[in-house]
């Protein structure tokens, strides 16, 4: 949870494009970048990266990201889930559920 005060006034589909320019200006692949709303309403942005790190032995690993942003009173709320690219475990049923779990609470 961020309360930067621009958090406040920034749409979450402007978060992601700026998030989105952040990581391509890194190197790092943005290979989706969407908003939608949740089953009960909630607006969320979500984004996918890929890139690859050299480990300390000089082995070069892929790596995936999916963020899930939201705004959640004065700031945001951001959700990310790392993995390797290679990984055999599909976690895409559980990453939706946690989406379609998000309530904002008054």
């Amino acid at each position: 949870y961020d309360t930067n005060p621009l958090l406040s006034v920034i749409s979450v589909k402007d978060l992601m494009d700026a998030t989105s320019a952040y990581l391509t200006s890194a190197g790092i692949e943005v290979s989706e970048s969407e908003t939608k709303e949740t089953a009960s309403g909630v607006e969320i942005g979500m984004l996918e990266a890929n890139w690859t790190v050299t480990v300390a032995s000089g082995q070069k690993i892929s790596l995936h990201q999916e963020q899930i942003f939201f705004k959640s009173g004065e700031g945001a709320v951001i959700i990310t889930y790392s993995t390797v690219q290679d990984a055999t475990v599909d976690l895409t049923a559980d990453i939706d559920k946690i989406i379609e779990s998000i309530r904002l609470l008054d």
